[in-house]
């Protein structure tokens, strides 16, 4: 009957002493090792989404910098056009370096302002009149 009170006791044969107590400490470190691997794979899914957000921020950086470098592109070739449409009036003589009149150049049909020597001083003869 001694191996009856021995199962009882958590002993007898082919047990372990303490075998309870060792499952439980497996039990223990399964549960930890798998509340960890649960984190870590927060931790990856979390850091997913935070890759993907920086890949879409990085594409909507690159689509304003290619809007921003095609607006400096415009407004340099604008310049260009500005200075070469400058340099025209200025050949032309109405630029602020010219003598012709500007309102000459918007109206062809003003007249010519013709200046004539009268008594040492110039007056303005406006053929209209």
């Amino acid at each position: 009957m001694g191996g009856v009170d021995r199962q009882r006791e958590g002993g007898g044969p082919g047990s372990r002493p303490g075998a309870i107590l060792g499952m439980e400490e497996n039990d223990e470190v399964v549960l930890a090792t798998a509340s960890a691997a649960e984190e870590r794979v927060h931790e990856v899914a979390v850091n997913r989404l935070r890759l993907q957000a920086c890949k879409e921020r990085k594409a909507v950086l690159e689509a304003q910098l290619e809007q921003r470098r095609l607006t400096a592109e415009l407004a340099q070739q604008k310049l260009k056009e500005l200075k070469r449409r400058q340099e025209l009036v200025d050949e032309l003589g109405g630029g602020p370096k010219g003598a012709i009149d500007r309102a000459t150049l918007r109206d062809e049909e003003a007249p010519v302002p013709q200046y004539q020597p009268a008594h040492g001083d110039y007056r303005l003869i406006d053929e209209r009149l």
